[in-house]
């Protein structure tokens, strides 16, 4: 509050003293009353919580919605979820950014039909319509198509549940044609692999915290396969429950999962069929055999030496022996294979491998579990998609329906020349929910007419992401915020037009019915209330098709190598396929490999950096060399990037950073082909500046991180004593404190995403990056050693008990209080940046602007913000306070209860969505604290102390494994 508005409120304070002592009487009603009744539990100004599920992606993780005066300010993973169990990825912590976009569609629009060019150059090439008239418009397009003989059609994204079994309804009455769904990640490959196996073309449920040693061929289990924090949460069981668990992950290039697991190794591009053959020969000649390979299948794979496979991979023999080795040992063993090892030119012989390994060692019905697959029944390929393009280009098709999937279709390769036939569709309509201004025009000349979707927390639904799974989706905002419909209201509407009736049902009244009949009336208001449904499946029978899995082998295409430079095009932690990207913080967030937030770049490994003469040293601050990269006939330019841990002639782009022209795909499968070969990349001459929040990848001779049992000094030999500028702390009751176990810890940036939406903390673009001017509170540091190991730093405030920060203050804005926090007066501050240079850790974030003024809370986004915190204007500094919003609230509670905080009452947002559970938080006072109890571990250390700041953070260093 500024001086001017601090003296208008005195004033109305004292004119309503002046009120009062003339027997004015006060009101006991509310300034703004609420237009609709409260709900039961509803108490002014507290939080509620309201089940519901995150549709950010296809995993569909169950979410506890937090609600302050009718508004969701903050997401938290529901707690005891059977998938995600009480944690949230990135993605999902930043998905509320979607509810509120400033660029959310306001209403039904229809593209305008230009007569003169001029025309199209001035306004809006959409005008708004009402949702009857776009109904209208819609059946009588649908009618005229069906009368000259074409087929209206219903393409959308990946759909489960009662929509999907709506969906159905609606294409048989209105004689639509529903096509397979369209997702970017369709695995197709390893569904494909699962139908030749055993008749089933879906992916298995990988019980990972049943294994006790896990082998991931490519598999991103970490980032984006099928169901990262599901994978996150059992990888944090399988080492609470089997003390000897092993994680040995192969790749051929660098990825976050790779270094994150017990043991990393690389192999060369292509080779991954030939380690497979020689893990099943093993199998079959060590008699390990649980279920037997016939005749046929085993003549028809491939036999290696131990020489051979370690020519043909790159993997050192005794390596591959380790492999065998604990893989005959293991009681309950693991095998998945995916992300980039099975999109390639032989992933389908990838993916068939691995499912014979898993169906010889018996994990198939155990570890591979197909009574809970995923639900991916629906879900297409591109050979589906090439289908649709023909007939696109056969004037076969009359009104497209485009739901919920990439309206663009921009990351459909570009050889199907998807965006341009579309348009030979007599009418085309989007389901969608954000437009950002740039895509406008593609829009427009894409489609004749945009329905605008409601969000999920804004609508009535349910998902499925496995088989016995149902999440419920029920509005936790009162009213929409903009005049949009779910889809199944619109499909229900649109179906009673077409056949000349006024649109009655609703899509609640019909998703009612639907969840009596399947779950009882009685047992429906339960399940609302807990949030989803967990349902007991039978046990899937899964039997090997010899035939069809022989006479694949026997044609199959082992040997792939690469030829030349490999590019590999990687999904995204932030965006996933790209869809995240119109989320101002999945890309405000940087990448937990490179620390780049803002930019287009190419990873490439050292060597190969050089031989490009590709170098930084002499270029301006956060400048790379560009270089142009081309591929496939197609050409792009990057940012150069040297990512420590890639092997040589090997690069990494991300999918949403690909031109379409690049992207190709295997027509026996219809998988996209992320491994690009023969890639030529040359340096340009020019630079592009990239968003590098790390000031270094590498510790240097600093030590910052102890590895192994090495001693963790400091450089404690340069201490002389104990003379101190501070008086000695008192801590009567509580010492907060932190521990971040990096063991655990799997970097993937969540505990920043909820850190920024706790806290109120802006989103302040790449501009202000480059400046170096980032407000994010926790950095997600990478530290790379020379034997090719990674470890993340997470680093925030550490709250030290001897504070840099603190004697610099002129305003003594930042003070230590007896609870231990190093306390910030925002109120005081007047923008010195002392405390900020003083500061050791480099954690303190200075307001150089009032974001709100430059657009970072623009509206609707301003109901997003939390109300338990102030918003820092302009000129004042900032930083990780432990989230001390919920300190507060746990100790008024622990308050009337006239009792102290009790271990576990109080948990940060950063350690809240932690699927790792890597983030503990407590009062170290109390010696039956888990805090405590981690801080004297002998793996325990704290950054920098040495410096005297008695840092409240105590770091667990890696383990060491045999």
């Amino acid at each position: 509050m500024n001086r001017r508005d601090f003296l208008k409120f005195v004033g109305m304070a004292s004119s309503a003293t002046v009120l009062a002592s003339c027997g004015v009487q006060r009101s006991n009603e509310r300034l703004i009353p609420l237009l609709l009744p409260a709900e039961e539990d509803y108490l002014p100004g507290e939080a509620m919580f309201k089940p519901s599920a995150c549709t950010e992606c296809p995993a569909h993780c169950g979410v506890s919605v937090k609600l302050v005066e009718y508004n969701p300010i903050k997401l938290e993973g529901l707690e005891n979820h059977p998938l995600n169990d009480g944690a949230l990825c990135l993605r999902g912590q930043s998905s509320l950014m979607r509810l509120y976009h400033p660029a959310r569609i306001r209403g039904p629009l229809r593209a305008r039909q230009y007569e003169l060019v001029l025309d199209q150059m001035s306004g809006s090439p959409f005008q708004p319509v009402s949702w009857e008239e776009a109904y209208q418009l819609l059946a009588g397009k649908m009618k005229e198509a069906a009368q000259a003989g074409r087929k209206n059609v219903y393409l959308s994204g990946r759909t489960s549940g009662s929509l999907s079994v709506l969906i159905d309804e609606f294409c048989r009455a209105a004689a639509v044609e529903r096509l397979p769904e369209y997702e970017a990640y369709s695995h197709a490959n390893l569904r494909e692999a699962y139908r030749l196996l055993f008749g089933r073309r879906e992916i298995p449920a990988y019980n990972i915290e049943n294994s006790d040693f896990l082998l991931t061929l490519g598999a991103d289990l970490l980032e984006t396969f099928v169901s990262p924090v599901n994978y996150g949460v059992q990888l944090r069981r399988a080492r609470e429950r089997q003390p000897r668990f092993h994680w040995m992950h192969l790749e051929p290039h660098a990825s976050l999962t790779g270094f994150k697991a017990g043991q990393r190794l690389t192999l060369k591009p292509g080779s991954e069929p030939f380690l497979l053959s020689y893990l099943l020969n093993f199998i079959i000649t060590s008699n390990l055999m649980e279920n037997s390979l016939p005749d046929t299948v085993r003549q028809a794979i491939p036999r290696l030496t131990l020489a051979q496979a370690a020519e043909k991979t790159g993997i050192p023999q005794e390596k591959i022996n380790e492999i065998t080795q604990r893989l005959a040992a293991a009681q309950n063993p693991l095998l998945i294979a995916g992300g980039v090892s099975t999109m390639q030119a032989n992933g389908l012989e990838t993916a068939l491998l691995a499912g014979l390994v898993q169906w010889a060692t018996g994990m198939a019905g155990s570890t591979v579990d197909f009574s809970r697959a995923e639900d991916y029944t629906r879900v297409g390929t591109l050979a589906d998609m090439e289908n649709f393009s023909r007939r696109l280009q056969g004037d076969e098709i009359g009104v497209a329906f485009i739901s919920r999937t990439d309206p663009l279709l921009s990351t459909v390769p570009a050889g199907l020349q998807f965006g341009e036939r579309l348009k030979k569709a007599t009418f085309r309509v989007a389901f969608t929910d954000i437009m950002a201004d740039e895509h406008i025009k593609a829009y427009a000349d894409a489609y004749d007419l945009i329905l605008p979707l409601s969000h999920g927390f804004e609508s009535w639904g349910d998902v499925e992401p496995r088989k016995g799974m149902v999440n419920l989706l029920q509005p936790a905002l009162r009213e929409t915020l903009f005049d949009t419909r779910s889809e199944g209201d619109i499909l229900l509407s649109l179906s009673q037009v077409a056949r000349g009736q006024q649109p009655a049902a609703t899509y609640k009244d019909w998703l009612t019915a639907q969840w009596n009949k399947r779950f009882g009336e009685a047992r429906v208001a339960e399940l609302l209330k807990q949030g989803y449904s967990a349902e007991a499946v039978s046990p899937a029978a899964v039997a090997l098709n010899a035939n069809e899995t022989a006479a694949f082998l026997r044609g199959a295409k082992f040997d792939a190598p690469a030829a030349g430079a490999t590019l590999y095009v990687m999904p995204s932690i932030r965006s996933f396929d790209g869809r995240s990207k119109a989320l101002p913080l999945a890309t405000e967030i940087p990448d937990p490999l490179t620390t780049i937030s803002y930019g287009t770049w190419v990873s490439m490994p050292e060597a190969s950096a050089r031989e490009l003469g590709v170098s930084d040293e002499t270029l301006v601050h956060k400048h790379r060399d560009e270089v142009q990269v081309e591929a496939n006939g197609a050409s792009a330019k990057y940012g150069a990037m040297v990512q420590p841990g890639l092997p040589e002639n090997v690069y990494t782009v991300q999918r949403e950073q690909v031109p379409a022209a690049m992207l190709a795909y295997d027509p026996r499968s219809g998988e996209t082909l992320a491994r690009i070969d023969g890639a030529a990349l040359s340096k340009t001459g020019a630079s592009q500046p990239l968003a590098i929040l790390a000031g270094a990848l590498e510790q240097g001779h600093r030590k910052i991180i102890p590895r192994g049992h090495e001693e963790h000094k400091h450089g404690q030999e340069y201490l002389k004593g104990d003379e101190t500028l501070y008086p000695q702390p008192n801590h009567p009751l509580y010492r907060w404190a932190i521990s971040v176990d990096l063991e655990t810890c799997t970097g993937c940036s969540a505990c920043v995403a909820a850190c920024h939406m706790e806290n109120n903390i802006p989103c302040v673009g790449e501009e202000e990056h480059i400046r170096g001017r980032e407000m994010s509170w926790i950095r997600v540091q990478p530290y790379y050693h020379e034997d090719g190991g990674m470890d993340h730093l997470i680093m925030m405030c550490q709250q030290c008990d001897f504070a840099p920060c603190e004697n610099v203050c002129p305003v003594f804005a930042t003070y230590h209080n007896d609870e231990g926090l190093n306390v910030m007066a925002y109120n005081r501050c007047v923008g010195t940046r002392y405390c900020h240079n003083n500061c050791p850790y480099k954690v303190r974030r200075f307001n150089w602007f009032d974001w709100t003024d430059r657009g970072a809370w623009r509206e609707p986004m301003t109901r997003m913000l939390n109300p338990d915190l102030w918003v820092r204007p302009k000129g004042v500094m900032e930083k990780c306070t432990f989230c001390v919003q919920r300190i507060r609230h746990a100790k008024d509670r622990a308050k009337d209860e006239n009792r102290p905080v009790r271990d576990g009452e109080v948990t940060p947002a950063c350690a809240q969505t932690c699927p790792a559970n890597a983030i503990t938080f407590g009062n170290i006072l109390d010696t039956e604290s888990e805090v405590y109890k981690k801080s004297q571990s002998k793996r325990k250390f704290r950054v920098l102390e040495v410096l005297g700041t008695g840092p409240a953070l105590h770091y667990l260093r890696k383990e060491e494994h045999a």
